[in-house]
This record gives structure tokens, sequence and C-alpha cells, in this order.
């Protein structure tokens, strides 16, 4: 069974640029470095439960733009994520899945890395 985030990894970047008073819109971060951040967070982890910790810790040291970045490619790989075969497949993992245990699904399987 998939283990829930702690935190959800969207909720860490949304945190840091709320905290930088950073609201607009930016342009998506390159594939290549949003893989390296998230490989970077579940290398730094011993659990799925550190990974957010992890991913704050990363993110942190970026500047509010990349944040944003980041965020943008984030929400663009939950989005691309969101499709019924992978529903499926979280529910035949789960015995079970409801809207919010595949919203839970995904960010784990992100955070798995590419």
């Amino acid at each position: 069974m998939i283990k829930r985030l702690t935190i959800p990894l969207v909720s860490t970047c949304s945190a840091l640029l709320l905290l930088c008073g950073h609201n607009a819109f930016g342009e998506p971060m390159d594939k290549a470095a949003f893989w390296e951040i998230i490989g970077g967070a579940k290398s730094a982890s011993s659990s799925s439960y550190e990974r957010p910790d992890a991913l704050r810790a990363a993110l942190e040291s970026l500047p509010p733009d990349e944040i944003q970045g980041f965020h943008e490619t984030y929400t663009a790989q939950i989005d691309a994520a969101y499709t019924w075969p992978l529903w499926g497949a979280a529910y035949v993992m789960n015995g079970g899945c409801s809207d919010d245990c595949f919203d839970y699904f995904r960010d784990w399987l992100i955070s798995e890395g590419q």
C-alpha cells in the first residue's frame, strides 16, 4: 500500500512562495533540473515520509523564480498523471482509491523520481 506523504509536495512549494511574497505565475523549470531536485530529495531521505522535508530544504536554497518554476513543472506533472489507467493502477495497488487517495498517490509517484 502506498503511504501518504506527510505534506503534499505542492504544499511545500506553495508555502515557500508565500513566505517570500511571490505569487505570480512563472515559466516552468527545465524538466532535467526538476527531476534532479526530486531525485536529490529522494536520496536525502530514508522514507517517503521524509521526502517533503528534504524537498523543502532543497527548494529553500533556490531563488523565488526557480521555486515558482519548480511549482509550475510539478503542477504539469500532476496534471499529466491524472489518467484513468493510472487511477486504476492506484486502485489495485491500494485495494481501493478515492479521489484524495489518488492525489496522494500521484504525489508519491512523482516523489519516486523519473
